[in-house]
């Protein structure tokens, strides 16, 4: 039996197994070797392309089978049998719509209101000006 250590032996690292950088090119002359013609083609050194393209009319992939429809009505449960909705989770979107049909009653604004609005405004202040001062270096507090 062969010693472990001669199975998983280290490479020996020699300076080539280092990957190589490409040299640096000067940004300039990269722009200056895509030159363009007066049309704003990019003129090539190269030859012209081979193989000229082709005009596309739209229509990709193999033909549709014979009886298919592009719309093709639901059923009477939908299409997907309830909408995927549990009994429950029904329920709940049935009675948010029902809230949303019934008008709330509109908001009387009266001396009493605004007396009320504006303590508690005071009281919101007042809190916030207390909390900056005991939590100065800590602003999210």
């Amino acid at each position: 039996m062969t010693n472990v250590d001669e199975l998983f032996k280290k490479p020996s690292v020699t300076g080539n197994a280092k990957r190589k950088f490409e040299p640096v090119q000067d940004p300039n002359e990269v722009y200056k070797s895509a030159k363009l013609d007066a049309s704003g083609d990019v003129r090539s050194k190269g030859k012209a392309p081979a193989v000229e393209d082709e005009i596309d009319d739209g229509e990709a992939g193999p033909e549709l089978p014979p009886d298919f429809e592009e719309d093709v009505p639901d059923d009477e449960e939908g299409r997907f049998f309830g909408g995927g909705m549990e009994q429950k989770t029904a329920q709940a979107m049935e009675y948010i719509d029902q809230q949303d049909e019934d008008e709330a009653p509109p908001e009387k604004f009266d001396s009493a209101w605004v007396r009320r609005f504006a303590l508690n405004f005071e009281k919101k202040i007042s809190k916030n000006a207390e909390l900056r001062a005991k939590f100065e270096s800590d602003p999210q507090k």
